[in-house]
């Protein structure tokens, strides 16, 4: 802070955000006498900020002051240290006394620089008034959907960024390591089909998507994973896309047996406390939620998370992750049941994929850190577990392979009897320059075969390899060609086009099908 005006602190949920800035609050105001205002989005986080700074500053509370009409009918900004909200805040502009430091929590909300808004105004405002002022953004999830990281230059335009660099840094498997968040064990269960909902600004449509999902057969699901796989498990948090779906997620759950409870924003205040104590202090087994307890909810007792909650934003799964990853006494892990296919579109939550939109439209991925593992299915107990295990770490079970790389995937255990051999009787024909009916660029192979009983059957299979569909797809594309080749995948198209005749040169004479309505898609390549 001595040589940068804004620093960013990354730390993973449960890591002490609230207590580290806390501490530097604490700091800057007994050791240099300086004035520290700390911005929070929402009401719940003012009250959180207040709360921890009085516990790690006790004698201090005199010097603190809260600006958040939701929170108090008498604001105070002529404190030494003030809390507020961004709206309260930026109408009170001119009473505030010299800021020397300005803390934003959760600041992967921030609206790019540049753009009118609330926090624009109340932060350019103060520079004009203070131009040596601080900033220091504190995010578990630093990174926005559609523009990925918020400092640096992987992003959509690096001049929308408030950071130029990312000051410090410590992750989910860190911590993990040294004790101080739980281990995570996930099921990918079962998935919905969500080709038929629109997406709007890079998210999916909320009413389609809360439509897709209250249906009876995704509600069923996630009430029989919890009968499979969550016995035991007494503080359970739901996710759920809207309102409507929270209530009949929860009405499910109490058909079931289960003693559950629902909380969302449009339930009075009292009323969404006393819910959340049930379910503290062990009244109500399961809790669901839309929006509520993604962000500054710290119950340390989740041991179980079942996720209704499909999205494309890499910062709410992880957000969402993070619910369960505090420790308790008693809590060995926490349990994550995916019904909503997170983990294949966002990957590890310790090292998920961010991806952004370039000018063009061309989305790009990027991954930070050494070969973050993939994530597949458990051939025996179907935990998610990394792609390069040989043993499942939870049942033991030996991990079979394909070329030696490529894990046989859930679907050939499920379906065997639908799961055919095909010779191929062509070489196949490879078309670098294919762009789907989405206006997806992907690499198309047409083969054509004959089956055991001489049936002859032709087939197409298109690989994702710059993952413009999606990142389950792009990774898939890179597991076969790496399993067929025994090579580097190539990183994008024009790279592949250039080493076809590596692909042709490698290309197995037997392939596993597996036929799905009209058309044959393959499922084992060799």
């Amino acid at each position: 802070m001595r040589t940068h005006k804004n620093v960013l602190l990354q730390a993973a949920t449960g890591a002490g955000k609230t207590i580290m800035f806390s501490a530097i609050t604490r700091l800057f105001v007994e050791k240099w006498g300086l004035h520290v205002a700390i911005l929070a989005h929402r009401e719940q986080l003012v009250r959180q900020a207040a709360d921890k700074l009085i516990k790690v500053w006790p004698e201090g509370e005199d010097k603190v002051g809260i600006a958040c009409h939701s929170v108090t009918s008498s604001v105070d900004v002529n404190r030494q240290v003030v809390i507020g909200s961004p709206q309260t805040l930026a109408r009170r502009l001119g009473e505030l006394p010299e800021q020397q430091l300005l803390i934003v929590d959760e600041c992967h909300r921030l609206p790019p620089a540049g753009k009118k808004s609330q926090y624009a105004v109340l932060i350019n405002r103060l520079r004009e008034y203070y131009p040596d002022m601080r900033m220091l953004g504190v995010t578990a999830t630093p990174y926005r959907l559609g523009h990925g990281y918020i400092y640096g230059e992987d992003c959509r335009d690096p001049k929308e960024n408030w950071f130029d660099t990312l000051s410090y840094s410590i992750g989910i498997d860190d911590l993990q390591d040294e004790g101080f968040l739980a281990p995570l064990k996930g099921y990918g269960c079962t998935e919905p089909d969500l080709s038929g909902v629109k997406t709007s600004k890079g998210e999916y449509d909320l009413g389609e998507l809360s439509a897709a999902m209250s249906q009876a057969v995704h509600v069923g699901s996630a009430v029989e994973a919890l009968k499979k796989y969550g016995k035991g498990r007494r503080h359970v948090v739901v996710f759920a896309v809207s309102i409507q779906h929270a209530e009949i997620l929860r009405d499910a759950f109490r058909a079931a047996g289960y003693r559950a409870g629902a909380v969302h924003s449009k339930m009075p205040h009292d009323e969404r406390q006393k819910t959340l104590a049930a379910f503290d202090n062990g009244e109500l087994d399961v809790i669901c939620n839309v929006g509520v307890l993604t962000e500054g909810w710290d119950c340390v007792c989740v041991d179980c998370m079942v996720m209704c909650r499909p999205t494309k934003s890499t910062a709410l799964y992880v957000q969402m992750i993070g619910r369960g990853l505090r420790t308790s006494p008693g809590k060995t892990d926490c349990l994550l049941l995916d019904l909503s296919g997170n983990w294949k579109e966002h990957g590890n939550p310790a090292h998920p994929r961010v991806r952004w939109i370039k000018p063009g439209g061309r989305i790009q991925q990027e991954k930070k850190g050494p070969a973050e593992p993939e994530l597949i299915q458990c051939l025996e107990c179907e935990a998610l577990i990394p792609q390069s295990a040989i043993v499942c770490p939870f049942c033991g079970a030996q991990q079979k392979r394909i070329c030696d790389r490529v894990p046989v995937m859930e679907e050939l255990k499920d379906a065997e009897n639908s799961v055919q051999k095909v010779r191929l009787i062509a070489t196949p024909a490879f078309n670098p320059s294919f762009t789907s009916r989405s206006g997806n660029h992907m690499l198309r192979v047409d083969m054509c075969g004959q089956l055991e009983d001489g049936k002859p059957v032709s087939f197409s299979e298109f690989l994702d390899l710059e993952g413009e569909a999606s990142a389950y797809g792009q990774s898939k594309a890179r597991q076969i060609w790496n399993g067929i080749t025994q090579t580097v995948p190539p990183a994008t198209l024009e790279e592949a086009a250039s080493r076809i005749d590596e692909l042709k040169g490698s290309f197995p004479a037997e392939l596993w099908v597996r036929k799905r309505d009209k058309y044959y898609h393959v499922v084992r390549w060799s």
